[in-house]
């Protein structure tokens, strides 16, 4: 009797054979497809209606190995990343309620090396099936291609770049969040609507816009432009669209994609460049002066066209090296000393030249270069020179140096003719002098009449006070002449004061005048030329015995202050007009009213005083006020301070 089968108590062997064929091609068929799911690399996991996981593929496994029994049993929310616990299972509600037949679904789990890895997929409700018998989650690791969607969106960011794609069958177009960062919207409030792009646009630029795409899109081929768009705070950005046409595997156009660039500070920094260029260039053009460029050679690589006002000559005739044709063949070296090298250790130089002028005339012209030097060689890439026209400033120095030659020639002459002069003059004045102070001695007898005796004594006066004049107009020409000589020694000036006061003491008393002489004690003594101190107080007495009416006083003092000694003639004469005081001290200048008329002189005494101070290195200071009197007061040096030569150091 035959076995009976343990599979049914009344199946033949056939049925048994049958069946074991069945499960036989039911694993196969089994196999194969888990060998399909393991090798794509997918993540299965069945997970019950409580979210309990009941299967997990081997992919899937590799990611749970960490965990008992590969996380089978657990609860899937269990090994997620907290923040993702929520919506995986609102996910697993949605699927199992049948709301959707297949619920998307992002969630983080723990790698076993560590870290978080990011998972994507699907849910599947399976829970009528008989095998499955629960919620199939297919997913896969997108941990990577999340990173390079972060990179890329940090890429676009930074460079402030979006992209945009327009398909040509069905029109769908798309584009990326860089898109829509850089004008400050979202991806929901800029949303897929191809349109939204001319609404921002600005209303001058619209209708090109549209056109350009329109035209791309036709054409198939690709293109670049440049509009404005109003960005969500308002502002306008300047934005650049690089597009081009996207190809299938046959090389066939299935899009066109534009790349977009926010260029807004690029745009604003061109255009004030473009700006300064049109200010560089106007100046350039409208400027007086004459901006030249030349090479390291020297030749003129630009040149303004202020040439053509100043020297009649066209720009393009002096490009190169036509400069030269024109220059005075005397200042062919100025001109070359501008671009030598040795011309520029302070990397800057200035030439003097002759130009001619296309009327035939020259022009005399001032040109200052300096070397602008590449920052990385340190070598001179080329000179920029500013030129300009001086001819009036230069006619005006060679008519000043004429003058000033034709001056010195004059004072030298005139110079000589008072030396000459002042000697041929002593001569007879010796003579004179003589001859009166014999008729004034009586020395070959009395004279008959009284009044010759007076007209004697009129004749020496006289004779003295020409002899006075004559030797103040040698002492100014000497002085003039440099030729004046000092013979420093050490002086006490109260001796000097009390010797001047008694040559002119005669005069002061007849006058109804006193003299006064104040010192300090223990001063020290001067180092000066006795001849020049005795002229200076006698001049500065005289003065002051002239113009100062009867009963006055004159004083004569010495101080000392840190580096001086300072002798001060003061009187309480008539004074000077303060207007009249910067003329004093000037050669053969007087200041006359009608009480100084009866005075008359020569006007050098004050002149001679003060040239004499200056030569002893000393200073001149002059006060006094009309109706109370005039103070004068001159610094020497105590030590010896070198004489101060010529007439213009002295006067």
């Amino acid at each position: 009797m035959t076995k009976p089968s343990n599979l049914h108590p009344t199946s033949t062997p056939a049925d048994e054979r049958r069946l074991s064929e069945a499960f036989a091609g039911a694993a196969a068929e089994t196999h194969f497809y888990r060998a399909i799911l393991d090798s794509s690399g997918l993540l299965a996991t069945v997970v019950d209606p409580r979210g309990a996981i009941t299967f997990q593929s081997r992919a899937a496994a590799t990611v749970f190995d960490h965990l008992p029994n590969n996380g089978v049993g657990m609860q899937v929310t269990s090994l997620v990343h907290p923040e993702d616990a929520r919506s995986v299972d609102e996910a697993l509600a949605a699927a199992a309620h049948g709301s959707s037949s297949q619920t998307p679904v992002e969630m983080r789990v723990r790698h076993p090396r560590g870290g978080w890895r990011w998972l994507e997929g699907r849910i599947d409700d399976h829970l009528a099936d008989p095998v499955i018998a629960g919620l199939l989650i297919v997913s896969r690791d997108v941990t990577e291609l999340r990173h390079e969607r972060q990179r890329y969106r940090q890429a676009e960011r930074c460079a402030r770049l979006g992209v945009w794609r327009l398909e040509f069958e069905g029109a769908q177009y798309s584009h990326s969040i860089g898109f829509t960062e850089f004008l400050g919207y979202s991806m929901a409030e800029f949303g897929p609507d191809p349109y939204f792009i001319y609404r921002v646009l600005h209303e001058d630029d619209r209708e090109r816009v549209r056109e350009t795409i329109r035209r791309l899109y036709l054409e198939r081929r690709g293109d670049r432009y440049t509009a404005r768009a109003r960005a969500k705070n308002g502002e306008w950005r300047v934005v650049s669209t690089e597009a081009f046409v996207e190809t299938d595997a046959d090389a066939r156009p299935i899009a066109l994609i534009g790349v977009c660039q926010d260029v807004t500070e690029r745009a604003q920094m061109l255009e004030a460049l473009k700006r300064n260029e049109e200010q560089y260039r106007l100046i350039a053009e409208e400027c007086s002066d004459i901006i030249t460029r030349m090479a390291p050679d020297g030749s003129v690589t630009f040149m303004s066209p202020a040439i053509e006002r100043v020297l009649g000559h066209a720009t393009a005739k002096l490009i190169g090296y036509g400069v030269r044709e024109y220059l005075h063949k005397e200042d062919m070296a100025a001109v070359a000393s501008l671009v030598a090298p040795r011309a520029f250790g302070s990397s800057e130089a200035t030439a003097v030249y002759r130009m001619r002028h296309s009327e035939g005339h020259f022009v005399w012209m001032e040109t200052t270069a300096r070397a602008i030097c590449d920052p990385q060689t340190g070598q001179v890439s080329e000179y920029i020179a500013v030129s300009r026209d001086i001819s009036e400033r230069k006619t005006f120095e060679l008519d000043l140096m004429a003058a000033r030659e034709r001056a010195e020639a004059a004072s030298r002459t005139k110079s000589r003719f008072l030396a000459n002069m002042s000697h041929e003059l002593r001569t007879p004045l010796n003579a004179i002098l003589g001859f009166s102070e014999m008729m004034q001695g009586e020395m070959f007898g009395p004279i008959g009449h009284p009044k010759y005796r007076e007209y004697g004594d009129l004749i020496n006066e006289s004779g003295r006070l020409l002899l006075e004049l004559i030797n103040d107009l040698l002492d100014m020409a000497k002085i003039e002449a440099g030729r004046y000589d000092l013979y420093r020694e050490p002086l006490a000036l109260r001796e000097i004061f009390e010797a001047c006061a008694r040559l002119v003491e005669y005069r002061a008393q007849a006058a109804g005048l006193s003299i006064v002489i104040e010192s300090e004690t223990h001063m020290p003594a001067v180092m000066a030329d006795r001849r020049a101190v005795k002229q200076i107080v006698l001049n500065l007495l005289s003065n002051a015995v002239k113009f100062t009416p009867a009963g006055g006083t004159i004083t004569l003092r010495e101080e000392r202050t840190v580096d001086d000694i300072v002798l001060t003639v003061r009187d309480t004469g008539v004074g000077i007009p303060e207007e009249a005081l910067p003329r004093l001290a000037q050669p053969f200048e007087q200041v006359t009213d009608d009480h100084t008329l009866s005075h008359a002189g020569t006007g050098l005494g004050l002149a001679l005083v003060k040239a004499l101070t200056r030569l002893h290195g000393g200073r001149l200071e002059i006060a006094s006020q009309l109706g109370e009197g005039t103070q004068v007061r001159v610094h020497l040096p105590i030590g010896h301070t070198p004489a101060i030569q010529g007439a213009a150091g002295a006067i």
